[in-house]
């Protein structure tokens, strides 16, 4: 999936709005930490897994907002640990 692309358009005619600038407005405006939530309610919603190499950045920004790891496995699952 790609994060950049609107997830409402159908691929027809009209404009593409991004995601990532969306969530820069956030973290400019209210700051990362509201941005870093707002960036795993959205991996979320669209069931974008998370795991290996990839979810090592994600863990180190979670560290330095002062969120324990339990905060980040509640709202995104690693799917290599799943049942």
């Amino acid at each position: 999936m790609d994060v950049h692309a609107d997830p409402t358009d159908d691929g027809g005619v009209g404009a593409r709005v991004g995601v990532a600038p969306i969530l820069e407005g956030v973290v400019t405006t209210a700051g990362p930490d509201p941005g870093f939530r707002s960036l795993l309610r959205l991996l979320t919603a669209y069931d974008i897994p998370v795991s290996g190499a990839p979810r090592t950045p994600h863990q180190a920004l979670a560290e330095r907002l002062g969120r324990s790891q339990d905060h980040l496995e509640d709202r995104l699952p690693d799917p290599g640990e799943q049942d």
